[in-house]
């Protein structure tokens, strides 16, 4: 997960709060932070929710774009055209 445009200390509160293994850690670190830090923090975890969610539905959409049994088909059919086309010019010559 990346998120661009952080000061150093949205970093490091970041970081903390991505060390944080349960929902009682989380919030123990959100109750000993002092109000305006907890405000941060707290935008600091909807950014993460909202750049995971991003993520989630990114992923299918980019799958969606690649069709690959298409692809296979469409290179053998140009395959054969060019195996054709060589076939083609040995009988003629």
């Amino acid at each position: 997960m990346q998120i661009d445009g952080l000061t150093p200390y949205q970093v490091e509160l970041c970081d903390l709060i991505y060390q944080c293994d349960t929902r009682e850690e989380l919030d123990y670190l959100l109750e000993v932070l002092d109000p305006s830090d907890r405000r941060t923090a707290m935008t600091l975890i909807r950014m993460m929710h909202l750049e995971y969610i991003e993520e989630e539905l990114m992923e299918p959409l980019i799958r969606m774009n690649k069709y690959p049994l298409a692809e296979i088909l469409i290179k053998n059919l140009m395959k054969r055209g060019e195996d054709n086309n060589d076939t083609t010019k040995s009988d003629k010559g």
